[in-house]
């Protein structure tokens, strides 16, 4: 069993969740779409997706990995990855965390408006944020 389940894509996401969960004693498993070596953590790979018809297929790793891993909890620091895992964790009862980049000052990334609905939290790192999505919290 997993605490936490965490999906990036490969790169700054990636690289941010990283730094996030540096110092933890939690059982934690990175998920994401490209095979990295170099990377901190020990993490899984699922096939990379698009915007098309692979779409079915990342539903299906998603769902397998959870499955498997049986999280408490799945966090995403975007992209498109966290779409299946985030529908099919809001599915299975899990609690949803994603927290959008820095770079999002005036609205959400597409990844982060479509699971927004899915969400239990929402971290921006711009307060104006938090005024337009009700459950979006503030942390700098």
């Amino acid at each position: 069993m997993t605490d936490i389940l965490i999906v990036a894509s490969p790169g700054g996401h990636l690289k941010v969740a990283e730094e996030l969960f540096l110092n933890t004693d939690l059982k934690i498993k990175f998920i994401t779409t490209r095979n990295n070596p170099d990377q901190i953590f020990k993490y899984d790979a699922i096939r990379e997706f698009n915007r098309d018809m692979n779409i079915f297929r990342a539903f299906y790793d998603a769902f397998l990995v959870i499955k498997k891993n049986k999280p408490k909890i799945i966090v995403s620091t975007g992209a498109g990855v966290a779409v299946p895992f985030f529908i099919l964790g809001y599915l299975m009862h899990k609690k949803l965390i994603f927290i959008e980049s820095i770079s999002r000052v005036k609205s959400l990334s597409l990844a982060g408006k479509i699971v927004y609905p899915f969400v239990k939290k929402l971290y921006v790192r711009n307060i104006e944020l938090t005024y337009i999505y009700k459950k979006a919290e503030y942390y700098g």
